[in-house]
């Protein structure tokens, strides 16, 4: 798993088999999860433990730094700019595939409030279940 933060949000990544709401699950995928807040990727991370039974994981920080020169940045910015101005002429229908795509995309990833506390409730119940 994998923690990263960005713009006041918080992103999970899990390669493990999870399904939709992030729990382990036979026949699931790798998922990005965000979180608006700490406080509910903590309950996440709660709920997951309780699934997990035994299965002990480590949360261990990692600082990420920007290597890159400042004589680089204007360059690749110029490259992509360029790049992305030659593809709009001769693809504009592609790009608003593109666009349409990313939109659905975003939409599917939002993680809405009834998802969580269903999440928060199988915990509960399996806790419950379990004692």
């Amino acid at each position: 798993m994998a923690l990263i933060k960005q713009n006041d949000c918080f992103y999970l990544c899990d390669s493990h088999a999870r399904d939709y709401m992030g729990m382990p699950c036979e026949n699931g995928t790798a998922v990005v999860m965000k979180f608006d807040d700490i406080s509910c990727l903590e309950q996440h991370l709660y709920s997951l433990s309780v699934e997990l039974h035994s299965n002990l994981f480590e949360l261990v920080p990692v600082q990420l730094i920007d290597v890159e020169s400042e004589n680089e940045k204007p360059q690749r910015n110029r490259k992509r700019k360029l790049a992305l101005e030659s593809d709009c002429k001769t693809n504009k229908e592609d790009l608003t595939k593109l666009k349409n795509y990313e939109s659905k995309r975003k939409m599917l990833f939002r993680e809405k409030d009834c998802d969580k506390q269903k999440g928060l409730a199988k915990a509960n119940n399996y806790e419950r279940e379990k004692n």
